[in-house]
């Protein structure tokens, strides 16, 4: 579900042998050609085909539902068209745990149509998508990309989640006969080939999301949401324990910009499964009818994997803040002439050229609302692809000096910035950018006097 969206930002499988060769043919390529082409327009290219190889060969498997959590079954023993449900039909919420996959890592939900009398057992997932379509993650990234509802059966929908240990939850729901036959009758429109696409939003409009907007289309406002206003969440927040992984983790706030810290309302935590759960068991009406009543809960599928909970992530940020401490300690003046510091700024300033990249692309060519405007962009910039070559050359130590300085004041109102609480940062995030201003102070302050004692 969500987790596409994750499995698309992470860079892939380092340990590869293959993928490494590929990237050293590339940099051979780029020693021959470079003298023809535009040093810019080169390092773009061997960008995508970084990151377009290391997906490819390392999340295929996890990013796809195209495969999806439940795929299309091709034998259902009749066509899919509207009946006239009987009095003892059910139409019930299907929740399903996270998975290991990065696609399955926020859970599922799905549309259990049950009639006996008709012989109806058709589940309607709307979480469907083909990621061997080979534009699939350069529309992803933008936010245009489609997914669709899909039909399974009750068994060919259980099997994989007992597989893989993920429990299945069953809330059937309170509705009146004729709301059970217009929800129907919008899921067999939905399900024609005209309108079985929509755009997907991971936020907005996604698998839970879209299945709540037609539940509470059809009770026309008869249930109401809980009023509850204890628990408050951010976006970020609601997030944060689903991503158990640091690197993970960091990587998806390294995207997230400050519009993923507003608070959500009670409808809209309803884009995770499990809040979708926990509202529909507190919602009700007026005279306190249940949507979804204890009695009509089940457990259709029972798993013994933890739940999701919010984590420190220590390990992570104890790395990150061990090569903090590296860089800090190398960055003296005892040790500013070292030749192996080209090498370090080269590194430093090369991937954070590569990570200021893809977040510009997230914020100007994205149509995800929760990527835009992201301050991260003012320590994490593109043009410092660019400078991570120029930083190879004393003779342009005058430039690297302003560069640095200006970047450095950047970073420094991104420190502000984070501490008055206009974004979010988590720990390692800030160390990370620390690495890069540490760096930007030693080109701006230590070098240029380093040079006049040289020469003197």
């Amino acid at each position: 579900m969500l987790g596409s969206f994750y499995a698309v930002f992470l860079l892939g499988t380092f340990k590869d042998r293959e993928f490494w060769r590929i990237v050293k043919f590339m940099i051979f390529v780029k020693s021959i050609i470079m003298k023809k082409i535009d040093r810019i327009r080169f390092y773009f290219v061997l960008l995508l085909v970084f990151t377009g190889i290391s997906t490819l060969s390392g999340y295929s498997s996890n990013i796809t539902e195209a495969n999806p959590d439940i795929p299309d079954n091709k034998s259902l023993p009749f066509i899919i068209q509207e009946i006239q449900l009987s009095e003892n039909s059910e139409i019930s919420l299907l929740t399903c745990g996270p998975g290991d996959a990065m696609y399955s890592k926020f859970g599922h939900s799905a549309l259990w149509v049950m009639d006996p009398e008709n012989r109806i057992d058709l589940i309607f997932n709307y979480g469907t998508f083909d990621f061997s379509d080979s534009n699939f993650y350069y529309l992803f990234l933008r936010g245009i990309a489609n997914y669709r509802l899909s039909i399974t059966n009750f068994q060919g929908f259980v099997e994989e989640y007992e597989t893989e240990n993920r429990f299945v939850k069953k809330q059937i729901l309170n509705l009146t006969s004729l709301e059970k036959q217009n929800l129907y009758r919008i899921l067999i429109d939905n399900y024609q080939p005209e309108n079985r696409y929509y755009r997907y939003d991971f936020l907005f409009l996604n698998c839970s999301s879209i299945i709540r907007d037609r539940i509470f289309d059809v009770t026309n406002g008869r249930f109401t949401l809980s009023q509850d206003s204890a628990k408050t969440f951010t976006f970020r927040e609601l997030l944060e324990p689903y991503l158990e992984q640091g690197w993970v983790y960091l990587g998806i706030n390294l995207l997230l910009s400050h519009k993923a810290d507003r608070e959500a309302s009670n409808w809209e935590t309803m884009f995770l499964p499990d809040h979708m759960y926990e509202q529909f068991s507190l919602a009700k009406t007026n005279n306190s009818i249940q949507l979804a009543p204890d009695r009509n809960v089940s457990t259709m599928v029972l798993s013994t994997r933890e739940a999701p909970k919010k984590r420190k992530h220590t390990l992570t940020t104890l790395l990150v803040f061990l090569v903090f401490a590296l860089i800090l300690i190398i960055s003296n003046k005892r040790l500013a002439d070292k030749s192996w510091h080209k090498g370090i700024d080269f590194a430093i300033f090369f991937s954070t050229g590569l990570i200021g990249i893809l977040v510009a692309f997230m914020w100007f060519f994205s149509k995800h609302e929760v990527v835009h405007q992201n301050l991260n962009l003012m320590w994490a910039f593109p043009l410092h692809l660019i400078f991570a070559f120029i930083v190879l050359f004393p003779r342009l130590r005058l430039f690297q000096q302003w560069y640095a300085r200006i970047f450095l004041a950047l970073g420094i109102l991104f420190y502000i910035l984070a501490i008055l609480g206009v974004q979010v940062v988590p720990t390692g995030v800030l160390l990370i950018a620390s690495i890069v201003l540490i760096r930007l102070y030693r080109i701006s302050f230590i070098l240029p006097v380093t040079d006049k004692i040289k020469t003197e």
